[in-house]
């Protein structure tokens, strides 16, 4: 009688070899079924009969996966089932693990013959045989495929003595060790290693496929003499890279114990696409699935892999019947061409002698607040003296290099004098031209060489947004019969310096007409940038990229597992990139890892100090303070005259007591010191920049030892601690090490004040978190805790709850704080995350309605579930899909629960929303009405960074709030969400939803807007204007203009504060701009300095156009320290004149759109200084050729200019 066994897997499995093994067991009468449970969701009829009848069953199933509990009952009824995982065997009253691991070491064996033997054993274990098979092959686990014959070799030296009848030299070339699951091998789905061999071959390089068993691998790093460590070794001295296409676990980043560390290559990361093929993934603007990139970057990204690259997609093979389909690897040739030519450019590093290599020193600029004022702004670094200290220490390496500046200060000097930058207000190309700032001119016949091998469509699309070339970038002799491109720089010997090309303007101006970003978010770079790095692929070896967030990681294409028509690949090519990247910018440096090709070169943050630091000026105002009302408690009136005299004079100097104020003011300045100190106390500031590669000196490492014990007191390893700030050196080593094609360890990344000294020592190639474990149970504490601050400060104000919180979402969160945001988030519409017993996320649940309470006033209330809106940053679209997934899922959770509009805001909204689009949207299916009125997620297109509303501002293209809301809806109204990564369904216009985000954000009660951390205020950082300010700018062009602007700080002391925008604002400006000690902070990083104010000016004039909460006083004040105060206004001039003009030019622009009411004294005298400020300017200039704007504001908004359309107007 016929025997009958099934298997049923998860997913398909070995489905290959099973037909091969069905037609052994033919002749013995036995029948075997291979079930895949991802391919037969619904638990068919078929499958049920197939287990009921069947001698034995197997079962290896997933809860994931709906059919889990039907299929589970269905084995029940059967002979004799054997569960498998720890699920499966959950569900199972009787097990036998023993039989289990039997059972998978015939799988594992991966043969026809273990395979068949596997069903005998099944069905021997079930009586149904009376003989048990043989045992399982003992295969080799881990060893060197060769893809010609299909030998495997157990050792490194009998598979090059193999090889070298076919290939003599093969001992002396480079190898290439490719390193790939066992299961390929045993699946015959080699496809993927079978392309890679010959571009690496065309290369000069020897391919050395590597492969390894899941369960092997995933110790690699974890246990002493692992075997693929053995077969690495081997290589020796001749290993010059590997591509590393195993499953990555190990996460110990100890240098001692990372298993890359010892081998000293470079490691590329390889990447499949299991889930589409390449004409999917091709047309693709995400590139990867959100848990793809869990796993294949993220966990690869902690063992030190660099330059993750996608090599093939996949493609679905039937294998018919309950089998369902099994994948099949389609290698995607050009990349798999792209990455071996990376690959040997980086072992060129290796090889030639440091004297020829030629390094580009890439410094970064603001250029929407000025090119000339802002050349090399860089977070926390003084990038300008850590640019010469690179050059002296290349040069100590035998790299050509002449002429260094004595300083970074010389530095700037040269490139101004020469006018090596961009165009911009103050410079014009003839200027550039005449004085000497260019490195090379690039006609027509050389670029066109260049640019005809894009696809057509590429060239297409440039030539539509910039024109023919040569554009109106950068361009010199454009009245002639040949005009050139300039590209812009200094050589010092072998090593260049140079500013970031222009990436979204043209010409020597800023307005709203030729900032063409602002009309075109995903807009290509112009002529000017391709041709600067098409001149960089011919003529350099390296790129050293100094500072924080260029825009090369900016530009359009896809967030990660970038192709060919993908601008930062395009702009690269073969070139290698070493990044020095602030340690605490996690998500920036991610998206530099994973689109600029970066290896990351951690370096220490600024150090930070508080406000009212001993010494200090706020110190001083606090002692007097102190003895002012000593002196009044016991009516010692002339102490108390003495002391009030000191007290005026420190109260003037911060700017909170005007030189003529009465004595009632000053008596109300005394009434409120209190307060204000008690605020500023929390605060901190940052010290002077970080030089790379410098050890910090005693004084600032005991800020940072400060800075790690936080508010709290942590407890700090300060032996440890003090040693790895003795490492700081590190980080001009590594970089060192990193142009010689080395390896660079990885290392953890964040901030100090959260408590992260992991993150010490700097210099390593940093990498992010494990997304599984976020958040933590700890952010959901204080998450939740500010969730009850919020509701409970909007009801004492307005005596009921927000229907609708807008928050804004960074990065920042989830890679500082672990989540309190989106903590935040869940609790304020009434979920929560689900944890394991191990701390990782499984998912979330509903809060149950009789749970939704709060505490107010001593007791416990109910409350509603709020609805939310969030904002977040392209930094997080890119990488942290997962967290907004969830946010989404939250969101149709809360509207799902059927509960009254009084109780549950969420789906009060998604019903009466579906009901207006039912009306309006006749004949629109039902499921896509209903993404439409839940979507909830917003950001910026694919490909594209940024709000668009502070590029409007900086560039004038604006007058009034539909401006604004115009810009900031075309630039953010992007949905999000599970299974929407920007893409809308086919039957809905972008247009809808661009309206649909206008109304929920003209319907918002709150507007809310988190600080990053101690060291940042509203002030330090343009983005919060943009984001916050974008919010309540939309709410008073669209809804009611009623939203509250509410500001959270979780990391300045141990409960999370809330408070308004404007005391935000206000404190801010006493902290920084208005902080005498501030200001002598940035006195010391000279002309960094000095941009660094123009650059929070234009904040505060950003927070006024947006917020409208910043006042004439706090205007006045500004006026009083940076152009009244001559000592202060004579150091920008001789620092930084660009800067002072900066601020001039933005306090006259204030006062001419009536945001600020100056009186004529005030507006005199800043006239005064601009006309000072221009003819010094124009003076340096001397006579030169091409126009400029100088100090002009030309307003020119959307409808005056013909490129410029949006999809969403309001007018």
């Amino acid at each position: 009688m016929k025997k009958k066994a099934v298997f049923i897997f998860s997913h398909a499995s070995l489905l290959n070899l099973w037909g091969n093994a069905k037609k052994l067991l033919v002749d013995k009468d036995i029948e075997i079924f291979v079930v895949n449970q991802s391919a037969v969701r619904d638990c068919s009829r078929e499958l049920s009969g197939i287990i009921n009848d069947a001698d034995a069953v197997y079962f290896s199933g997933i809860r994931h996966f709906s059919n889990f509990d039907a299929i589970c009952d269905a084995c029940r009824s059967a002979a004799y089932v054997l569960p498998s995982g720890m699920e499966a065997a959950a569900s199972f009253t009787r097990n036998d693990e023993v039989s289990v691991q039997i059972l998978e070491s015939y799988f594992n064996a991966g043969t026809v013959d273990d395979l068949a033997n596997a069903v005998l054993f099944l069905l021997y274990k079930a009586g149904a045989i009376e003989s048990i098979p043989s045992q399982p092959s003992q295969p080799l686990l881990c060893g060197i495929y060769d893809v010609q014959s299909g030998m495997t070799f157990e050792t490194v030296c009998s598979y090059l003595t193999y090889k070298e009848k076919d290939c003599p030299a093969v001992w002396t070339l480079p190898f290439v060790a490719i390193c790939f699951p066992r299961s390929w091998i045993v699946s015959d789905d080699l496809d993927l290693i079978k392309a890679a061999i010959e571009p690496l071959q065309n290369n000069n390089m020897l391919p050395v496929p590597v492969f390894c068993d899941g369960s092997i691998a995933s110790q690699f790093g974890i246990t002493k003499h692992h075997l693929l460590d053995t077969l690495l070794t081997e290589c020796g001295a001749g290993l010059a890279s590997i591509w590393y296409a195993l499953a990555a676990h190990a996460s110990n980043t100890d240098d001692s114990q990372n298993p890359f560390t010892k081998y000293n290559v470079p490691v590329f990361q390889i990447i499949r696409n299991y889930n589409q093929t390449p004409e999917e993934w091709a047309l693709s603007d995400s590139g990867l699935s959100a848990m793809s990139i869990c796993f294949s970057l993220t966990k690869p990204e902690m063992m030190g892999c660099i330059e993750p690259t996608l090599l093939a997609c996949n493609e679905m093979i039937d294998m018919g019947g309950l089998a369902g389909k099994t994948y099949k690897a389609v290698p995607v040739p050009e990349r798999i061409e792209h990455l071996a030519k990376r690959t040997a450019r980086l072992h060129k590093l290796r090889t030639m002698q440091n004297k020829d290599k030629k390094v580009v020193i890439m410094l970064h600029n603001a250029p929407c607040k000025s090119v000339e004022a802002t050349i090399a702004t860089a977070a926390g670094l003084d990038a300008a003296q850590s640019a010469v200290d690179i050059m002296q220490r290349l040069k100590q390496d035998d790299y050509f290099v002449n002429d260094i500046p004595d300083n970074g200060k010389a530095l700037l000097e040269l490139m101004l004098s020469r006018k090596a930058i961009n165009e911009f207000r103050w410079t014009s190309t003839g200027e550039i031209h005449a004085k000497g700032g260019y490195i090379a001119k690039i006609f027509h016949e050389e670029y066109m060489q260049y640019f005809q091998q894009l696809p057509e469509n590429l060239q297409a699309r440039m030539i539509d947004a910039w024109g023919e070339f040569p554009g109106e970038a950068m361009v010199y002799g454009n009245d002639g019969s040949n005009p050139c491109i300039l590209i812009t720089g200094i050589w010092f010997g072998n090593i260049l310096l140079m500013l970031d090309p222009k990436r979204g303007c043209q010409g020597p101006r800023c307005d709203g007409e030729v900032c063409r970003i602002l009309h075109e978010p995903d807009i290509p770079p112009p002529h000017h940038w391709l041709a600067s790095y098409w001149y960089l692929q011919q003529n350099a070896d390296a790129i050293i990229s100094l500072g924080a967030e260029s825009p090369l990681e900016y530009l359009p294409g896809k967030r990660v597992a970038l192709g060919e028509t993908c601008f930062p690949e395009i702009s690269l090519g073969t070139l290698p990139v070493f990044y020095p990247y602030i340690v605490s910018a996690t998500g920036e440096g991610l998206i530099a890892k994973r689109r600029g090709r970066a290896v990351l070169i951690g370096h220490l943050t600024a150090p930070i100090v508080h406000v009212t630091e001993e010494n200090g000026c706020w110190a001083e105002i606090e002692t007097l303070a102190t003895q002012y009302y000593n002196a009044q408690s016991v009516n010692d009136y002339g102490r108390l005259a003495h002391i009030a005299i000191q007290l005026r004079k420190c109260l003037i100097a911060v700017n909170l007591l005007e030189d003529n104020a009465d004595d009632e003011t000053f008596k109300h300045c005394l009434e409120i010191l209190p307060g204000r100190i008690a605020q500023l106390r929390k605060r901190f500031i940052e010290k002077q920049s970080h030089v790379l590669g410098r050890r910090p000196d005693k004084s600032i490492v005991k800020l940072y030892l400060d800075e790690a014990r936080g508010f709290d007191k942590r407890d700090v390893d300060e032996k440890t601690f003090y040693e790895s700030l003795e490492k700081t050196t590190d980080e001009m080593e590594h970089l060192i090490q990193a142009l010689s094609g080395r390896f660079i360890a990885p290392g953890a990344s964040g901030h100090l004040s959260r408590g992260k000294t992991d993150i010490l020592p700097t210099g390593r190639n940093f990498y992010g978190i494990d997304l599984k474990a976020i958040p933590t149970k700890a952010a959901w504490n204080t998450g939740s805790e500010t969730g009850i601050q919020i509701l409970s400060k909007y009801l004492e104000e307005e005596g009921a709850f927000p229907a609708s919180v807008a928050i804004t979402l960074w990065s920042s969160d989830v890679f500082r704080a672990d989540g309190e945001l989106i903590c935040q988030g869940l609790w304020l519409c009434g979920c929560r995350p689900v944890w394991n017993s191990g701390g990782r996320v499984t998912g979330i649940e509903i809060i149950p309605a009789d749970e939704l309470v709060m505490p107010d006033k001593g007791t416990m209330i109910k409350r509603p579930r709020v609805d939310i809106v969030v904002q977040m940053s392209s930094v997080v679209r890119d990488t942290l899909p997962v967290m907004y997934e969830m946010l989404d899922e939250a969101i149709e959770l809360a509207a799902s629960q059927e509960e009254s509009e009084d109780v549950n805001y969420v789906r009060a909204h998604v019903e009466k929303r579906m009901m207006e689009l039912k009306e309006t949207m006749a004949g629109v299916e039902s499921a896509s009405l209903h993404r439409i009125a839940r979507s909830r997620i917003f950001s910026s297109k694919q490909g594209s960074y940024g709000t668009g509303i502070g590029l409007a501002i900086d560039a004038a293209a604006w007058e009034n709030d539909n401006d604004l809301a115009e810009a900031y809806i075309n630039w953010t109204g992007i949905a999000y969400g599970k299974n929407m990564d920007g893409t809308l369904p086919q039957d809905i216009a972008q247009k809808t939803m661009f309206t649909e985000y206008s109304k929920l954000l003209g319907s918002i009660d709150i507007a809310y807007q988190k600080a990053i951390g101690p060291e940042y205020d509203a002030l330090s950082c343009g983005c919060y204007s943009s984001f916050q300010g974008g919010m309540v700018s939309v709410n008073r062009a669209v809804g009611t203009g009623k939203a509250k602007m509410y500001w959270g700080d979780s990391s300045s002391g141990p409960v999370t504060e809330i408070r308004s925008l404007s005391d935000e604002i206000d404190v801010s400006l006493f902290a920084r701009l208005l902080n005498p000690d501030w200001l002598n902070e940035n006195k010391k990083d000279g002309y960094k300095g000095a941009g660094k104010i123009s650059s929070m000016v234009n904040t505060l004039f950003h927070w006024s156009a947006t917020s409208k909460v910043v006042t004439d006083a706090q205007f006045d004040s500004v006026w009083r320290m940076y152009i009244d105060n001559e000592e202060n206004r004579k150091w920008l001039q001789s620092e930084n004149i660009y800067a002072l003009e900066e601020v001039t030019r933005r306090l006259l622009e204030a006062s001419s759109r009536k945001m600020w009411s100056a009186d004529s004294d005030k507006l005199e005298k800043l006239q005064s200084v601009m006309l000072t400020i221009e003819g010094e300017i124009e003076e340096r200039m001397g006579t030169v050729d091409g126009e400029f704007q100088g100090s002009s504001v030309d307003i020119k908004k959307r409808g005056e200019v013909s490129k410029w359309k949006y999809e969403f107007t309001l007018t």
